[in-house]
């Protein structure tokens, strides 16, 4: 296996070198995080943002770990995150409490196990392969957001009605922007409807679209006599089918899609690399066991793990002290936010070696040994992403599929990385497409 004598340019999050202003603490901090945190929370393991009962953000592997651990029950969701889960979920799964949110963990966790994951593989290579994708010009981040909309609806929420599959790509992303909207008006002690409505949710046509969407395919569900240990049958009796439905459109398709699409657009960029994976994805055609073909595609499983630690899906995590504690030296107040800067944790350069730069080397077998927290593009501790091994298969096939069946080039605009919600760019992930 050879890597370039010099790596290209990536595409790079540029972060403040300034402290952010009073202004920008509560107009941005919860929006979007990532463009207030200055950059040297990539080479110190903390940083106070210097206002009073200001949050503190932190990106060290054994401090980030005993957050998301918590065995002392020190840590819980701020009112913006919970806001965040119930626009999405309602009050079902992640955004779940307490006994509820145990017994639907419990419940979904089969779906997700590595034999239901391996009976998923045919179905996602065949929604890769029915792509059309020949020498045009892409944006991956909506084609590939087409592509995983697919593979959900017909594996984990096993649907058989037909879905404008294009409209939920389009649909997913916008609105997942628009949940995330907060500012002055989310401190001040007023209702969470008056604070929708002030956001326009309640008549945002991308919701009113999704929403229709999961209740139609909830309805389906219900008034099925099929029998199946999807996630869906496995929740049917334990929640409300059609706020499951919605939350895992968006868990599992926005995220899932990004890194899918950093995975290609970081392929384009190293045709090296992209010419290895093709010729892995060659020599695995012929395997139909899903658990075989998986294991065939050590490669592309490195190329997938390198793009979600240069672009975790989910940067930025956020916790709120239920009491006074400490942390790397820092006092932290009852009430006081705590930061978990993942995308400053997988680039830190204290834990990686050149962390703007493309080696899925790192992920070897053979990669030297790290902290279990340097790398948690799907977070830790019992919120942990139920879904991941699921979503680490699919991406390693999609990208399989897809690097097997064209040539990618990067093409114009280039990237401009943010890091609200997750790691995107907003002037999408372009390439050119070329059959092979």
């Amino acid at each position: 296996m050879t890597t370039p004598s010099r790596q290209p340019d990536l595409p790079r999050h540029t972060s403040p070198q300034t402290d952010p202003t009073l202004s920008d603490c509560f107009t941005r901090l919860m929006s979007d995080p990532g463009a207030v945190i200055p950059a040297p929370i990539y080479s110190d393991w903390s940083y106070k943002v210097a206002v009073p009962q200001g949050p503190l953000v932190i990106s060290q592997p054994e401090a980030i770990e005993k957050v998301l651990f918590d065995v002392d029950k020190v840590f819980g969701r701020n009112r913006q995150t919970q806001t965040l889960m119930r626009r999405g979920w309602n009050d079902e799964l992640a955004a779940a409490t307490g006994e509820k949110w145990l017994t639907q963990r419990r419940a979904a966790a089969p779906a997700f196990r590595a034999k239901s994951v391996a009976a998923y593989m045919p179905e996602i290579s065949r929604t890769a392969q029915s792509a059309e994708w020949s020498d045009r010009h892409i944006e991956l981040s909506f084609e590939t957001g087409r592509i995983v909309s697919e593979v959900v609806l017909k594996t984990l929420l096993a649907g058989h009605s037909d879905h404008d599959y294009d409209s939920i790509a389009r649909d997913l992303p916008a609105y997942m922007r628009q949940i995330t909207k907060f500012g002055l008006a989310d401190f001040m002690p007023v209702s969470e409807s008056f604070l929708d409505t002030l956001r326009g949710l309640p008549k945002s046509p991308e919701r009113l679209r999704l929403r229709k969407v999961a209740d139609a395919l909830a309805r389906e569900r219900l008034e099925s006599a099929e029998t199946s240990e999807d996630v869906i049958a496995l929740l049917k009796d334990k929640s409300k089918l059609s706020d499951i439905i919605f939350g895992f459109m968006g868990a599992g398709v926005e995220t899932t899609a990004m890194g899918t699409a950093w995975a290609l657009y970081l392929l384009a960029l190293h045709p090296d690399w992209q010419s290895q994976i093709r010729q892995e994805a060659e020599q695995a055609t012929a395997i139909e066991s899903g658990e075989a073909k998986l294991a065939a595609l050590p490669l592309t499983l490195q190329v997938v793990k390198e793009a979600m630690r240069l672009y975790p899906p989910a940067p930025i995590l956020v916790r709120t002290a239920q009491r006074q504690t400490a942390i790397l030296g820092h006092k932290v107040k009852k009430g006081q936010v705590v930061i978990l800067n993942i995308h400053a944790l997988h680039r830190h350069e204290k834990i990686w070696k050149d962390p703007g730069t493309f080696h899925p080397e790192r992920f070897s077998e053979t990669a030297p040994s790290r902290h279990r927290a340097a790398f948690i593009p799907f977070s830790a501790g019992p919120r942990m992403c139920l879904a991941m091994n699921f979503a680490l298969a699919e991406m390693t096939i999609l990208v399989s599929e897809m690097a097997r069946t064209y040539q990618l080039a990067p093409a114009k605009p280039e990237p401009n990385v943010s890091l609200q919600i997750t790691t995107h760019s907003t002037t999408g992930l372009n390439v050119t497409a070329a059959k092979i």
